[in-house]
Order: structure tokens, then C-alpha cells, then sequence
């Protein structure tokens, strides 16, 4: 019988935002126990907050948005490919980090830094590691196969690095001789994740046009 398991984390006040600002706020609209018929909240967050997927039209007017994916299977993976890193605060992940360990027909590629055991502590935003411009390059050059990268630290930009992270986010998304973008999925929770599961369904909460979204995460394991 296979087993499942989420990838992403849920939101509340205390997800971490990128630089340390605010990422998530809700208040009552209604309660039951005001002598109300229900329930109710209403939320305030930035479409680029906790487990979320960065689209091309990010860091690109021309780039594709939420509703250029439309068919149901942009979003279902079936050759994911975990590697593993051991990194430190504010590194940047170079091609020389995970070369041996691509594969041509990866879809999906996760690279787990267990970084997210610091989700709780200032150096989850402040001192996270990155992803080098480089890599972005490399992958959507040699790899036509990866469709989205995924990672367990807050975003493709070292906080420490952010110009160099200005010009990663491009790298993987921007319209660039005629290769496809590579989608990327940021703080996603992979301290359950072990070996590479034997599909990967990401749903983006369905927004028009959005440049970015929240993504529901779910693995199934071999």
C-alpha cells in the first residue's frame, strides 16, 4: 500500500517571510461563539509566503503566469530526483554541487539542506543558503526534462547575496533561447523525505494570472 506525505508547510503567524518581514495574518469575521451561524476568518498574505512556487512572470513581464499552466499535468511529477547537501549559512549551491548526480529524464529536482530545522530562528531568513545563477543556466541547458526545482530554505536568493539572487530567479525563469523556465518551488518540508518519491503532485492555489502562489504539496513514496 503506498504511502503519501505533504511537502509543504502550513501557514500561520509565525511562517517566516523573506527578510524577516511579516508573512501571514488573519483575524475573525465571524464566530460561533459570538452568536454567530459560523465560522469565518479573514487572511492577509503575500502570494510569495511560506511553501510557494515562483512562476516566470515573477521576474519577467513576458514570462508565463499561473493560468499559461492550465493542463493538470504541469503540476504532476513522475521522475523526481532528491540530492542531498550539506551546506552552510548564506552558501551559495553551485553546478559543481550537483553534477554527478543529475539525470536526464528528472522532472522534478529537490535539493534537501535540512536548512528547514532553522525555520524557528532568525538565520532562516536572514543567513539562508542560495541557489548560484550558474545552476540556473546549466539546468535549462543540459536538462530540458526538469520542469521545477524544489528546496527545504526560504528562497532561491541568499538574503546575503540578493543582487546575485536577482539574477537567479531570471536564470531559471526568464524567456531564454527558447528553452522552457524551470518553475521553482521555495521552503518546502522535506525533513520527512528520504529517498525520492515515486510521484510528486504540487497544486497552486488557482489565481489568475498569478506570478506566484501558494502550492499544496504531495509525495508519494515508493
Amino acid at each position: 500500500m503506498s504511502k503519501f506525505i505533504f511537502l509543504s508547510h502550513e501557514l500561520d503567524e509565525s511562517t517566516p517571510g523573506f527578510g524577516g518581514a511579516q508573512c501571514f495574518t488573519k483575524e475573525s469575521a465571524s464566530r460561533i461563539s459570538d452568536g454567530k451561524s459560523s465560522n469565518s476568518e479573514h487572511w492577509i498574505f503575500s502570494n510569495h509566503c511560506g511553501t510557494h512556487i515562483d512562476l516566470p512572470r515573477h521576474f519577467d513581464n513576458n514570462g508565463l503566469n499561473l493560468s499559461d499552466y492550465s493542463d493538470p499535468e504541469d503540476w504532476i511529477f513522475e521522475n523526481v530526483k532528491i540530492i542531498e547537501l550539506s551546506i552552510s549559512n548564506d552558501y551559495l549551491i553551485k553546478v559543481s554541487d550537483i553534477a554527478n548526480h543529475l539525470s536526464t529524464d528528472c522532472d522534478l529536482l529537490i535539493l534537501k539542506t535540512s536548512f528547514e530545522s532553522k525555520r524557528d530562528s532568525k538565520e532562516y531568513w536572514n543567513n539562508n543558503p542560495g541557489i548560484s545563477s550558474e545552476v540556473g543556466f546549466h539546468l535549462r541547458s543540459n536538462y530540458p526534462n526538469i520542469k521545477a526545482i524544489g528546496f527545504d530554505f526560504i528562497s532561491l536568493t541568499a538574503f546575503q547575496h540578493r543582487e546575485e539572487g536577482r539574477v537567479a530567479h531570471r536564470a531559471f525563469l526568464s524567456p531564454y533561447m527558447d528553452m522552457k523556465p524551470i518553475r521553482i518551488i521555495e521552503d518546502m518540508k522535506l525533513s520527512q523525505l528520504v529517498d525520492a518519491p515515486a510521484e510528486v503532485i504540487v497544486s497552486p492555489l488557482q489565481v489568475k494570472n498569478a506570478d506566484g502562489t501558494q502550492v499544496t504539496i504531495i509525495a508519494k513514496l515508493l
